[in-house]
């Protein structure tokens, strides 16, 4: 290890903690018009050094872009080493296999407990590193398909896999990466037709470390700067939360095997 990645492993508990200092849930005044708006949403679990819920549901945010039009998202959590939390090394292990997993079910689970089920009900399915993985294996279940408009996936510091599932036709797939992050290419199973049909937008940042580059590059605003919240370069959208239904409901990503053992 060179000395500046020792450099930048030393700083790294300072710099994560001022990075997500001010992280909070939007509220009817916010405004998400950058990626690393939803790279924040999906941090937001892990600034607390509780047993978090891992999956957020907003409901009825407002979507500003080529129409405006209301949107539902979902925000998953990335890796987080708790007990009890399908959030772990099991779930990376599978999501990146294209299993099933704790993950996976409890935020299909959630999707379908808050979210009306109804062909109109469109979403934005976001997530971090495990949750990008997951946000992905979402849009192609066929019981998601089958009950909403999946619009768009905006996956952050993902490995991208294999896409079959999705139907590129009606959901647009972004991943952003930070060059010096290795999960991301971790993606052994994508063949060359498979990248062509998702968008992947890359930056190389200040960050010397894969592990500075994977938790601090997506809520970095300066990196991603010109990246709109659809994950476009030099787009415009951006989304609101003005609408008088809109709300946060948020749900656990428990590991099953984990509380049988307790």
């Amino acid at each position: 290890m060179s000395q500046i990645e020792k450099d930048d492993l030393k700083n790294f508990k300072e710099k994560i903690s001022v990075a997500y200092a001010d992280i909070q849930l939007p509220t009817k005044d916010s405004k998400y018009t950058k990626v690393t708006d939803l790279g924040k949403l999906t941090a937001y679990p892990s600034t607390t050094k509780e047993v978090a819920d891992s999956i957020i549901i907003i409901k009825n945010a407002t979507l500003h872009g080529d129409s405006k039009e209301r949107i539902n998202i979902v925000a998953l959590q990335g890796t987080e080493m708790v007990d009890g939390q399908a959030t772990g090394i099991q779930e990376d292990l599978l999501a990146g296999l294209e299993l099933n997993n704790h993950y996976l079910y409890d935020a299909y689970q959630a999707i379908l407990k808050h979210i009306p089920q109804d062909s109109n009900e469109k979403l934005l399915i976001t997530g971090v590193s495990l949750g990008g993985m997951v946000s992905q294996q979402l849009a192609g279940l066929d019981i998601i398909k089958a009950k909403y408009d999946v619009k768009y996936v905006v996956a952050l510091g993902s490995p991208m896999l294999t896409p079959e599932k999705i139907d590129y036709e009606k959901t647009s797939v972004v991943r952003i990466c930070d060059a010096a992050d290795l999960v991301p290419h971790l993606s052994e199973s994508a063949t060359k037709d498979d990248l062509e049909k998702n968008i992947t937008i890359e930056r190389q940042s200040q960050y010397k470390s894969v592990i500075g580059a994977h938790a601090l590059s997506y809520v970095d605003e300066e990196i991603w700067k010109n990246i709109d919240v659809l994950g476009h370069e030099n787009g415009k959208a951006y989304i609101t939360f003005e609408d008088s239904n809109f709300e946060i409901v948020t749900e656990a990503a428990e590991n099953l095997d984990a509380n049988k053992e307790q």
